[in-house]
C-alpha cells in the first residue's frame, strides 16, 4: 500500500512539474483600422515570437500565427494551448499570406513584448503599437524594482539588489540561474537574453544585452 501511494505521489508531482496552460492574446487594432493603416478584408494580423513552434516565423508565412476578429469589433485574437511555463518574447504584425514580411510590425527594432507564463491560464490584452504596456505577465504578479547596469554589457551585469535570477535565451532555453547581485554572462553569445528576477517582494522581467 505504501508503494502505491508513493507511485501516485510521483505521478502528481510529474504532472504539475510539466503543467501547460492556455494563453489568449487579444490585440486591439481599432486605431489602426480607423486611421486606414490596417484595412479590414485586405490586411491580416499575425504574431511572431518564441512562444510559437517554429519560433519567429516571418509574419504571413505560418497560418498558426494568424489572429482573427470573429465578432468584428477590431480586436484580433489567437489562443495557444499547452504553453509551457517560462519567459517569452513576441510582437504583432500586419501581413498577408501572399506577401509575408517583417516590415509592418508594432515598432521597429528588437524591442519585443515580454511575457512570463506561470501555472495558470492567462489572457493578454495589447493595443497594437502601444509600447506602454510592453511587459506583461501572469495574473497577480507583483513587480519589484531592480536596476541592472551596465546594460548592454560585455558580460558582467550588476543588480541594484541581490535576487534570484533565471536567464533565458530567445529560444526559451534556461542558460543560467543563481542568487546574487551580479550576473556573469561572460563568454555567452552576443545578443539579447531575458532575465527573471525574483525575491520575497515579487518578480521583475527584464532584458539583458550582451555586446
Amino acid at each position: 500500500m505504501k508503494r502505491f501511494f508513493t507511485f501516485i505521489a510521483v505521478i502528481f508531482f510529474s504532472a504539475n512539474l510539466f503543467a501547460q496552460v492556455t494563453v489568449t492574446f487579444n490585440v486591439d487594432l481599432t486605431d489602426s483600422i480607423t486611421s486606414g493603416w490596417f484595412v479590414v478584408g485586405t490586411d491580416d494580423a499575425y504574431m511572431a515570437g518564441n512562444i510559437f513552434t517554429p519560433a519567429w516565423s516571418t509574419p504571413g508565412s505560418d497560418a498558426q500565427t494568424q489572429l482573427f476578429d470573429n465578432d468584428g469589433d477590431g480586436v484580433y485574437s489567437i489562443v495557444l494551448n499547452d504553453v509551457a511555463e517560462g519567459n517569452y518574447e513576441y510582437k504583432s504584425f500586419k501581413a498577408t499570406a501572399a506577401s509575408p514580411s517583417w516590415d509592418n510590425g508594432e515598432w521597429n527594432g528588437g524591442n519585443n513584448r515580454l511575457l512570463a507564463v506561470g501555472t495558470s491560464n492567462v489572457t493578454i490584452n495589447d493595443v497594437f503599437g502601444d509600447e506602454t504596456a510592453h511587459v506583461v505577465g501572469i495574473k497577480n504578479i507583483k513587480n519589484i524594482s531592480i536596476n541592472i547596469h551596465p546594460n548592454p554589457s560585455t558580460g558582467i551585469f550588476q543588480l541594484s539588489k541581490k535576487a534570484n535570477y533565471e536567464v533565458i535565451d530567445l529560444t526559451g532555453k534556461l542558460v543560467l540561474s543563481g542568487n546574487s547581485n551580479t550576473i556573469n554572462l561572460t563568454g555567452f553569445t552576443s545578443g539579447m537574453y531575458i532575465v527573471k528576477l525574483s525575491s520575497n517582494e515579487g518578480t521583475s522581467l527584464q532584458k539583458l544585452i550582451v555586446k
